[in-house]
């Protein structure tokens, strides 16, 4: 997972249209057309379909849905498989490295937010577990992240625009992830997996 502070993003104050980012020090200037679609990101031209969704993009190839969600993407002998629940949350993501499944990833949700990510070639351990502002605070922001492959936690401030700033490896314990909280994911995770 690249941390936050290793990317940075301008936006046109009047629109919200994205400008120009930096991500891993590769800079992107970015050009919309009045349907907020990037009619050139550098000098690549992106492609969409009727309905508006991005059809090809720096040699990768999206597929959507009936419901303009997307499926699949590839690249190479790379390819992205996404499934979509009857809430249309995105629950699995598929990688493979020609036909070889390579990563298989789960998602579990408490409503509409992603509580936990898991690895299902590694008999569903968890990845990641996120923790969410109260709803009595009227935000519906999450406020950490726990990273179990790096045991650590990373916690996110945000501000009135919802833009982050992380704190990383903080105390998990100090962030909300709560013995009851774990133990209700648990069981709804063992609910979803039966």
């Amino acid at each position: 997972m690249l941390a936050p502070s290793k990317q940075s993003v301008r936006r046109n104050s009047a629109g919200g249209d994205r400008l120009a980012a930096s991500l891993a020090g590769q800079n992107f200037s970015y050009t919309a057309n009045s349907l907020n679609q990037y009619t050139a990101v550098n000098t690549e031209q992106p492609t969409y379909d009727v309905d508006g969704n991005m059809r090809t993009r720096d040699g990768w190839t999206q597929v959507w849905n009936g419901e303009n969600r997307l499926i699949e993407t590839s690249k190479g002998n790379v390819k992205l498989q996404f499934a979509y629940d009857y809430m249309g949350r995105r629950v699995e993501k598929m990688v493979y490295s020609g036909t070889t499944l390579a990563q298989h990833t789960r998602f579990v949700y408490d409503g509409f937010k992603l509580a936990e990510e898991l690895d299902a070639l590694n008999g569903n351990a968890v990845l990641r577990r996120y923790s969410w502002q109260p709803d009595a605070l009227g935000l519906d922001v999450p406020s950490s992240i726990y990273d179990a492959a790096a045991n650590a936690s990373y916690s996110y401030a945000p501000d009135a625009n919802k833009a982050y700033g992380v704190a990383e490896n903080s105390v998990k314990e100090a962030y909300g992830v709560a013995e009851d909280w774990a133990e209700s994911t648990a069981k709804s995770i063992s609910i979803l997996l039966k």
